[in-house]
């Protein structure tokens, strides 16, 4: 049915999310180490600033996607968890408006 195809597309959408989630601190803190031991040239910095701030943005969009979903389907606990990922990850790039806004809401 069609609901039987539903709730795992939303728990999927979920893991998803969490890989990019992954994916993007790996690529950060990396990118971290890499600045701080004075590896990175400044067109280097900038790009992967640049390329960071995209991926963030991917990946909030991604996370409020798996909400949705989430919602939709009345999977309460995923929700809650999904919110305070995402509260986590915003707080941790500098939105505490936001990051309180999702920890509400959860």
């Amino acid at each position: 049915t069609l609901l039987a195809k539903a709730v795992p597309a939303a728990v999927e959408q979920l893991r998803k999310s969490r890989v990019l989630m992954a994916d993007f601190f790996r690529q950060r803190q990396s990118f971290g180490i890499r600045t701080a031991q004075g590896l990175v040239t400044e067109t280097e910095r900038l790009g992967k600033e640049r390329t960071l701030k995209m991926a963030f943005a991917a990946l909030t969009t991604s996370y409020r996607k798996s909400v949705e979903l989430l919602r939709k389907r009345q999977l309460t606990d995923l929700v809650v968890q999904s919110l305070h990922e995402l509260g986590n990850l915003l707080w941790l790039e500098g939105d505490p408006a936001g990051a309180q806004t999702c920890w509400s809401d959860s």
